[in-house]
């Protein structure tokens, strides 16, 4: 009898070592799946981080080339306007000086009137019974006290 209660125990003791080991097993798994788990969890977390990262220097490196571009443009348009400033300040000085050599021309092109105009205006004036010398007016290079009588 003991022997049987003997073998019977071992027996019992065999399953229960075998379920224990089945549950520590299990166990293991689920700890094992458990750990994956956070391990991918982590793993997704570094790589939205790195993704997060990534985006923000390609959004940097974006906003860089966008603020090079519109610095350019800026530049341009800043050099056609310049060049327009240039050409108009050119214009501007171009026409003052044509108006001062036209006034200087005009000066210059004042002409004492010729011999057919002075008998035409002395024989207008003596018709009319008006007797007077015509002088020539006296001009910036000349003296004021030389007279010319016609």
């Amino acid at each position: 009898k003991k022997k049987k209660e003997k073998k019977k125990q071992k027996k019992n003791q065999k399953k229960k070592d075998k379920k224990e080991d089945k549950n520590k097993k299990q166990n293991n798994k689920e700890q094992n799946k458990k750990n994956q788990n956070k391990e991918q969890k982590k793993n997704d977390q570094k790589d939205s981080k790195n993704k997060k990262e990534q985006n923000k220097n390609s959004d940097d490196k974006n906003h860089k080339k966008e603020k090079k571009r519109k610095d350019q443009t800026q530049k341009q348009k800043n050099s056609v306007k310049e060049k327009k400033e240039d050409k108009k300040e050119r214009k501007k000085n171009q026409n003052k000086e044509q108006n001062k050599k036209q006034k200087k021309n005009d000066q210059k092109k004042a002409v004492p009137i010729s011999d057919m105009q002075e008998r035409k205006y002395k024989k207008m004036l003596e018709q009319r019974g008006i007797n007077t010398l015509m002088m020539e007016l006296p001009t910036k290079g000349e003296r004021k006290d030389e007279i010319k009588p016609w």
